[in-house]
């Protein structure tokens, strides 16, 4: 059974990265399935939800496997230098309106991180970007995102408007996602500065992002 990965690609601007580190779960995005087998860790979008998937939406809501949940990084510093880290138990809701609860359209989905699951290959560095020069993880502990509307764009395409919260700024944005049954993928970018997240220079201010969110079964 193929298990899904959450993957977030951020540009983080400020810090003195090294060089050479990568974590072989970022490397290679794979984990191995029940039987020890390698399987790639990737949501597979085929179709848009199902029947099975709607009546779960509008029973209980959805949810994401926060076990095979993960929120990866890259931070990079000139054309040579690159760091990788990730964060680690990810929070994901898709909660159904209660009077129209079979409408993805009409249910909210809801996103947390905890900053302190991140961890990278360097103690240094992940202490580094868990202080008050980058996340400021005790001041800050959970960045969120609450959407607001969701449009569908037709098959298994969403845009999903909402509030992105981190290092104690909010800001709204919207993502153009897919979501399926296996899960929800999207990509986005960012500027790390509308949320003072490091110090301005030495690398780029944009942060790409690309999420892959298996849902539970």
């Amino acid at each position: 059974m193929r298990k899904s990965v959450l993957l977030l690609t951020l540009t983080l601007v400020g810090c003195s990265f090294g060089s050479g580190f990568k974590t072989e779960a970022i490397r290679s995005y794979e984990r191995m399935d029940a039987e020890g087998n390698e399987a790639t860790a990737n949501v597979r979008v085929t179709s848009p939800l199902q029947s099975d998937s709607m009546a779960n939406l509008s029973k209980t809501g959805i949810n994401g496997n926060r076990n095979d949940s993960i929120l990866t990084f890259i931070g990079t510093k000139g054309n040579l230098v690159k760091e990788e880290g990730a964060f680690y138990d990810i929070n994901f809701q898709m909660v159904p309106n209660a009077e129209d609860p079979i409408r993805l359209e009409a249910s909210q989905i809801a996103l947390s991180i905890p900053i302190n699951s991140l961890k990278t290959g360097k103690q240094m560095l992940t202490d580094h970007l868990l202080s008050e020069d980058f996340f400021d993880a005790e001041t800050y502990p959970q960045a969120t995102f609450l959407s607001t509307n969701i449009e569908s764009k037709g098959g298994t395409r969403y845009d999903i408007t909402g509030n992105l919260t981190m290092h104690g700024v909010s800001k709204p944005l919207t993502i153009t996602a897919d979501i399926s049954d296996a899960g929800l993928t999207m990509k986005h970018t960012l500027l790390r500065s509308d949320f003072n997240i490091g110090v301005p220079g030495g690398v780029d201010n944009e942060v790409e992002l690309e999420a892959n969110i298996p849902f539970l079964r």
